[in-house]
């Protein structure tokens, strides 16, 4: 076995493909079926293209939807329920600056709106399945930024058929399937924000993997320093000890949407909920100590200070 690695920027972000197969020929014909799944989903999902399925429904306030975007609405609802609220598709950070790709606004001012009070209402929302009909409510806009890279790798995991395994990487959303070339699971790293030496290297696979921190989207919001995560209230940061949490999970939406609520909930609320969901979690904090969960894979420990 051999594994192929290809790279490609897809739904915003850069993405990467790792496929252990036995020859060239199959990985490469896996690898533009998995990159046509994102492009697909980019196409459906994005809040940045006016012609997205997404973006229409925000407009249009009312629309039949398609079976996939049913299929992602109701994934969101759901998340919203097990997190309690705390992670919520209706917090709408394009009003406080992010209305364009963090690459245009990373590091700028930005004035977005006033901040007036908005419907974050998740249940409010009309959902036929029936007739696959949405309706938002006045000052509702939907965004599946939070989940959907990590549910689309899983997808993209899921379709490569016909190897040992794959590792599907949508710009640090994950998701590992299967045995690396040497028949073991794949290997991970999680990035330290401020220590570049830390090595806090993990195994996992059939697993989704998400990153979520408040140290590298972010840019000033009428003078204030600003990044991408709002409170369960989608009107400020939270106010969190966590500079980043990283989180194994069973899905990919599981995993990425957890992220950011371990991150609204801090670290001793944000271990309890993750625990209870099934979760394996690392946080750094904003101190640079590092808290993991018990059963956390971890290979490398010299810099871990205690466990949850």
């Amino acid at each position: 076995m051999e594994e192929f690695d290809y790279e490609k920027r897809v739904m915003g972000s850069e993405a990467s493909i790792s496929i252990v197969a036995d020859d060239r020929a199959t990985s490469d014909v896996l690898a533009r079926t998995l990159f046509e799944i994102a492009e697909k989903e980019e196409a459906r999902f994005s809040r940045f293209r006016k012609d997205s399925e997404l973006s229409r429904l925000n407009s249009e306030r009312a629309i039949k939807v398609s079976a996939e975007f049913m299929d992602a609405l109701l994934l969101g609802r759901e998340l919203y329920r097990k997190s309690s609220g705390v992670f919520n598709p209706l917090v709408d950070i394009s009003r406080f600056g992010y209305d364009a790709d963090i690459s245009v606004i990373k590091g700028t001012e930005r004035t977005g709106n006033d901040g007036a009070p908005y419907n974050t209402d998740m249940e409010a929302i009309h959902i036929d399945q029936e007739t696959m009909s949405v309706s938002l409510q006045v000052g509702q806009n939907l965004d599946f930024g939070g989940f959907i890279k990590a549910h689309t790798a899983e997808k993209m995991a899921m379709a490569a058929l016909n190897c040992q395994g794959v590792l599907v990487n949508l710009g640090g959303d994950i998701y590992a399937r299967g045995l690396d070339a040497e028949g073991k699971p794949f290997v991970f790293m999680v990035q330290h924000p401020t220590d570049p030496n830390v090595d806090l290297s993990f195994i996992a696979t059939n697993v989704g993997i998400a990153t979520s921190g408040s140290y590298n989207r972010h840019w000033k919001y009428r003078g204030t320093p600003f990044f991408h995560i709002l409170d369960s209230t989608g009107s400020k940061n939270p106010i969190t000890e966590i500079l980043s949490a990283t989180i194994i999970s069973r899905t990919g939406a599981e995993a990425d949407a957890y992220a950011t609520a371990a991150l609204a909930l801090g670290a001793e609320a944000g271990g309890e909920f993750l625990t209870e969901n099934g979760c394996e979690y690392c946080f750094i904090l904003t101190d640079g100590s590092s808290i993991c969960s018990r059963s956390f894979p971890m290979i490398q420990q010299s810099t871990v200070n205690s466990y949850a």
